[in-house]
């Protein structure tokens, strides 16, 4: 986790000797990169598919039933709610299942060489973001969260949907967001959020990349950014990620005063 001081995004330090490690590999020139998994990607477009097309089923199904109570009177005031809110929450979780495709084809469309991490920044399907543009950065990592009740279900069914528990996002200088999604191979510019030129880039890594790939991924991009004063943080404090989702969105790192 990272702290927060004075809207200040704090980065936590890695272990000396891994940063180590990791230092003496960029300082030699050397880029760490990972592959495009795109046979992965491809069965999690499958699994996409087949949930997909079942809430595709499901959403009218449930839309029809509440007209039929309605239309034959059969039921009560509470049977109508309860079909009404089942109709929502399917509809709710088709839409962010079509969104979670939308990724993964983007994923995909991504070349062999997926992600490097080098000393003056990243380089994510092909395109290069050096830290100097970064002005807030999220790795956001929920293998480990546990959920209960209807929540853990849910949470259950995105997973499988192909929600990606490991990425990262990084915020880009103002008015850079725009033209770094032009230079984006194709599909890949689905992954850059672009408002009035501002914005990030996802950087999704479960099923993207090996899952082993994971850990060395995050870690060469928190000591990589931290030596280069880039505010890259590994989190998923609520009050941290205000402070970094205003800094993306602003296109100014925090404490920075606008031009």
């Amino acid at each position: 986790m990272s702290g927060d001081a004075g809207g200040a995004l704090l980065p936590q330090p890695v272990d000396a000797r891994i940063a180590g490690g990791w230092r003496a590999l960029f300082d030699r020139g050397e880029v760490f990169t990972v592959q495009t998994d795109r046979a992965r990607i491809r069965r999690k477009l499958t699994v996409n598919t087949v949930v997909l097309v079942a809430f595709a089923v499901l959403v009218p199904a449930a839309i029809l039933g509440t007209v039929a109570l309605a239309v034959s009177a059969l039921g009560r005031g509470p049977t109508y709610i309860l079909s009404v809110l089942l109709a929502l929450a399917a509809a709710a979780a088709a839409l962010r299942i079509a969104m979670i495709r939308r990724r993964l084809v983007a994923m995909r469309e991504a070349p062999e060489e997926y992600l490097a991490i080098s000393k003056t920044g990243v380089r994510f399907a092909g395109a290069e973001l050096p830290w100097d543009d970064v002005v807030a950065g999220l790795i956001l990592d929920e293998r480990d969260v546990r959920h209960s009740g209807a929540k853990r279900l849910t949470a259950k069914l995105m997973l499988a949907a192909g929600y990606p528990p490991v990425e990262m996002q990084l915020g880009l200088r103002a008015g850079t967001a725009g033209e770094y999604r032009d230079r984006a191979r194709g599909v890949v510019r689905r992954l850059y959020m672009v408002t009035l030129g501002n914005g990030a880039v996802r950087i999704p890594l479960s099923y993207a990349v090996e899952d082993g790939s994971i850990d060395s991924v995050t870690t060469a991009v928190r000591v990589s950014a931290a030596d280069a004063g880039a505010p890259v943080v590994y989190t998923l404090d609520p009050v941290v990620l205000r402070v970094a989702i205003k800094a993306m969105w602003s296109g100014r790192r925090p404490g920075e005063d606008e031009a």
